[in-house]
């Protein structure tokens, strides 16, 4: 609040010089990485080590960084704003959505020629930016409907068990729509009738997985090597036309068992079903701390309840979250195995998922555990390991 406070209090021009300030770190902030993978590149040769750089950079220091150069140009852009209550609020939100595009979107076109040289990809930046704002849609639309609808419902006495109820039939509506959202985003098309269709089809209908579609999407000029599934009734498998053309059909099948095995293990509704668990949990930790200083009148500072909250919050993503996902994985490919692709296909597939995506098959412990993803080294470890019944990777 005091930051808000001082903001609010400065004249024109120097918020002005604020948001522009913060445009300009971030561009430096993206020139300064772009010279350095470059340089490591020219110099190592490596492109997946180049590659595994600008990941880290970006998911430990840019994403920090990101989140500073939003709240300060936010804050300076709704000192403009003339409008108060609910649509104050939704008008801030906006700003808020907007900073985080254009800061993106700078980003984007900042590393745009050194990714493009380093991966040798043939994607326009006008891909790259329509890919990164369908994205970004995806990710901050629903926080936009989530923060109105809040605003709406604070006045109620009930309001923290209306919120709560809200949430929880909103995530259950973003999963069942998710099928149609990502396709969206994606710009997926049904797979073209083809042997290899048939042959995927028919692994489905041996799986007994009748209510699930095969999409294709184009990964190509970007040179994407994926494949995910979504949905909880009705489900639509993904795979990038990109990954397709650099497996053959055994491996193709392994990657489609993988998705399989999400699905008759039930892994979106255990996902879903540990936010819905969790979502009490955050509400009851904000109106106990709403009882103590209101009831109690007890002073709590407020850097300790934003303190407490990302606590709780960093503990579900990081704790339970994240090592969800990773056992789900381990499980996937067990279940791949299970419906006769060989330990040994499931692991030559991942090794060409991670080549094809330049990632390194080896991470750092505490990397990993930061990840939704176990490690392709551990994966054909314990791939390895169920075959050969050798100890695997611990």
């Amino acid at each position: 609040m005091n930051i808000l406070r001082s903001i609010f209090s400065l004249p024109a021009a120097a918020r002005i010089a604020i948001i522009a300030g913060s445009l300009a770190l971030n561009a430096a902030y993206g020139f300064a990485v772009a010279r350095y993978i470059s340089r490591y590149h020219r110099k190592q040769g490596d492109v997946t080590g180049a590659m595994t750089r600008y990941r880290i950079l970006s998911q430990y220091l840019y994403i920090p960084l990101l989140f500073v150069f939003t709240l300060f140009i936010t804050l300076s852009a709704i000192a403009f704003i003339r409008v108060h209550g609910i649509a104050g609020k939704t008008a801030s939100m906006t700003a808020a959505f907007t900073s985080v595009f254009l800061l993106l979107m700078e980003n984007q076109l900042v590393y745009y020629r050194t990714i493009t040289h380093i991966r040798e990809t043939s994607a326009s930046f006008a891909q790259h930016m329509g890919t990164t704002l369908r994205q970004l849609a995806l990710g901050l639309l629903p926080v936009l409907v989530i923060n109105v609808f809040f605003q709406l419902s604070s006045s109620f006495s009930n309001a923290i068990t209306i919120q709560i109820v809200f949430l929880s039939v909103f995530v259950l509506l973003i999963n069942a729509a998710s099928p149609w959202l990502y396709t969206l985003v994606l710009k997926a098309r049904p797979l073209e009738d083809s042997p290899r269709k048939q042959a995927l089809t028919s692994l489905l209908q041996t799986s007994d997985i009748r209510r699930a579609e095969l999409y294709a999407y184009p990964g190509k000029s970007q040179k994407q090597a994926n494949a995910l599934v979504t949905g909880l009734m009705n489900k639509r498998i993904f795979i990038s036309d990109y990954l397709m053309d650099h497996l053959d059909d055994a491996e193709l099948a392994a990657i489609l068992g993988h998705e399989i095995g999400h699905m008759k293990k039930r892994h979106v509704p255990a996902r879903i079903g540990l936010v819905l668990l969790v979502l009490p949990l955050v509400f009851g930790l904000v109106a106990l701390l709403e009882y103590a200083r209101e009831y109690l009148y007890l002073s709590i500072p407020r850097p300790l309840e934003i303190g407490l909250l990302a606590a709780l919050i960093l503990s579900y993503i990081v704790g339970l979250r994240l090592w969800l996902f990773r056992r789900q994985e381990y499980a996937a490919d067990a279940y791949s195995c299970s419906l006769g692709s060989t330990p040994s296909v499931m692991a030559g597939a991942l090794r060409k998922l991670a080549a094809l995506n330049h990632s390194a098959q080896n991470l750092h412990a505490l990397d990993e555990k930061l990840q939704t993803h176990p490690s392709i080294a551990r994966r054909v470890s314990r791939l390895e390991a169920a075959e050969t019944k050798k100890p695997a990777i611990t």
